[in-house]
Formats: C-alpha cells, structure tokens, sequence
C-alpha cells in the first residue's frame, strides 16, 4: 500500500499542467542523489562516507546510525539536510533519563474538558520529517527499549491506541564510539534494528592531505557565516529540476525505485547475501540469534540496491561485499573496549569468506 506521500505522484504537473519526465529511473535516482551530495557537502566538509550513508538513508527508507566522537558533524548533517530538504526535522537527546512517554508520547487530563489529551511524540506528531535520536548510547536500557516499537513496528500505541509514525520519516541515530566516558552498551535488540552503520573518525577528503581539507572546511564555513555569526543552511534542493517534484515527493519516488529494483534482485546478488549471513563466521557470532539473518539480510540487500541506485545503477554482488560490513557492525557486542577489535573481525572475515 503506498503511503499518503507516494499517492499523487503520477499526476504530478508544471503550471501549465503538463508533466514531463524524459529520463530513465536510474537517472533519476543518480541525478538527485550528486546533487544532495553536493549540497550536503558544503556544509559537512571531510566526511564522504558520512554524506554518502545519510542520502542512502532518506532515498532508501534506512534507518542508521553514525558512530564517532563529538565534532565531527554527526547531529549537524542531520539539521543540514532538513535545511537542504526544506522539511521539518526534531532532535531526541537520549540523556540518562529519558522514558519511553518522552519519546513516544503519553496520555494527560485536561483540567479544562476533563477529559483524556494525547500528546504525541515526534514519532507520531504528523509533522516531523528528519528525525535525529541524539546521543543513544547515553541512555538508559529503559530510555532505548522505548525505541523498539517504533522501529519494530512502524508506529507506537498510546493508552491503548495505536498511531503510524509521520508519514516519510527518516530516522537517523548517533553514538559516541562504545567504550567513551559517560556511555553504556546498546541493547542488542535495538542495534539489530539498525540497517546501517557508519564510523567516523576525523575529516578526510581523498586526494586531499589533512591540512588541505581542514582548509577547505576553515574557508567554506567563514563564507558562509551569517551577521550573527552563525551558518546559515538554504532550502534550495532541486535534484532534477523536474516541474512539480517537491523534495519529499523526490524521495517518495526514489524510494519506489528502491523497492522496484529490491523485487527485481539478480540471483547473482541473493546468493551473495546467503553466503555471508549463513556463513558460521557470522551466524556463530555473539548475539546473532533468532531473526538476525533475516534482519542482517535485507539491510544488505536494501543498503546495496540504494547505493547501486545512487550510482545510476543496478546493484551487483560486488556491492554486497562493499556495504556489508557497515551493516554487520550490529553483531559487536558493543560497549567494550574492544569494539575496534570486532569491527576488524568482521572486515576479516568478509575478506575470507570472499577470497577464500
């Protein structure tokens, strides 16, 4: 069933009610994923693989989360691209006390009716858009096992009544690396609803040395202060200057395609992704239990299509192999200090598995 943001597509039009659209899906997907990357890499200088993770979140209905030590832009992208977007965006900071009605929403008395309100949460709030869960590995189990429904089911119940989360959401998430003052293990259940992961450590730029990146950044962020000292972030995305598309009516198309191409998967690319998630490598690991595989095997599948897609092509078993280990990161017992460690397991492994 299509969602109130894909109903309507098709009868899109310019003013002058005529609507064109002389080019194949592919580069339609490729043409607006290069020009949300160049917008959004005004503004987050250095961090390729960030940019790249966050387009394939929205184009590609992924939830992710950015992992790396404060400074590096990881709640700013988010706030940039709901700029870039024009859509409506809302930050949850998971502080160590954060509850479950904090988050999802609750149920109150009106002293003036007496009669029961809702308060929604920005899952549920029909306005949020970009939503951005802060700092998650600084809560409480309680804090992040309220996080389940929505996730796991596309929506939350309040006093008994059930509501869809917004309409187009994308969900972005970030952690300080596991290990750092003043954080705790995600719980493994929510980790596993991730479908993507991206590490990020400092600013890079390839071809580029340190210093010429840091420059860049350094005079990219002066030419674009405000009079009150602040960067200011445009609204001015217009991915294939189609007349009629709006931004979010962009995304819904883009993820149809998605899904389009997901159904129409090469056996070549299935039996990649069987290989990997059955291989006693991974499927003996701790915590991969119950529904993982099938968890781990579509994020690999939808996360290799979207890339594939915003390359202006159909994906392959060579993108398998390149986007897995963003996605197999769930299967670290995170928090310890030896995250670093698992993480080049699971490189490792992949690596054997493929070459033998």
């Amino acid at each position: 069933m299509l969602s109130q943001m894909e109903k309507g597509i098709d009868s899109l039009g310019s003013s002058n009610g005529h609507l064109q659209v002389p080019i194949t899906d592919l580069e339609f997907v490729g043409q607006a994923a290069s020009s949300l990357d160049n917008e959004l890499s005004r503004y987050v200088i250095g961090q390729p693989a960030l940019v790249k993770a966050v387009i394939a979140a929205v184009f590609g209905n992924l939830k992710v989360c950015i992992i790396g030590p404060s400074g590096l832009g990881k709640t700013f992208i988010a706030w940039a691209l709901s700029q870039i977007l024009g859509l409506p965006s809302h930050i949850i900071s998971m502080h160590p006390d954060v509850t479950p009605p904090e988050l999802l929403g609750t149920v109150v008395l009106d002293l003036e009716t007496h009669k029961k309100r809702i308060i929604h949460g920005s899952f549920t709030d029909g306005t949020t858009v970009i939503l951005v869960i802060d700092e998650l590995n600084r809560s409480s189990d309680r804090g992040q096992t309220g996080l389940l429904q929505p996730f796991n089911d596309g929506g939350v119940t309040i006093d008994g009544e059930f509501f869809p989360i917004n309409d187009g959401m994308t969900v972005l998430a970030t952690m300080n690396p596991p290990g750092s003052p003043g954080t705790r293990p995600v719980i493994s259940a929510l980790m596993d609803r991730f479908d993507l992961f991206v590490v990020v450590n400092s600013m890079k730029d390839s071809g580029s040395s340190h210093k010429e990146t840091f420059n860049h950044y350094l005079s990219n962020w002066l030419n674009q202060l405000n009079d009150q000292g602040s960067v200011e972030v445009k609204s001015q995305w217009n991915p294939c200057s189609i007349a009629g598309f709006t931004p979010q009516q962009t995304i819904a198309r883009i993820r149809q395609i998605v899904v389009k191409h997901l159904r129409d998967i090469s056996p070549e690319v299935k039996d990649t992704i069987s290989t990997i998630v059955t291989n006693p490598k991974f499927r003996d690991r701790k915590k991969w239990v119950n529904t993982a595989e099938a968890r781990a095997g579509q994020a690999i599948a939808r996360t290799a299509t979207t890339v594939a897609l915003m390359e202006g092509r159909v994906p392959t078993a060579d993108d398998v192999w390149n986007t897995s280990e963003n996605i197999l990161i769930k299967l670290v017992p995170n928090g310890y200090e030896d995250f670093n460690e698992n993480v080049a397991y699971i490189r490792q492994a992949l690596k054997e598995i493929r070459y033998g």
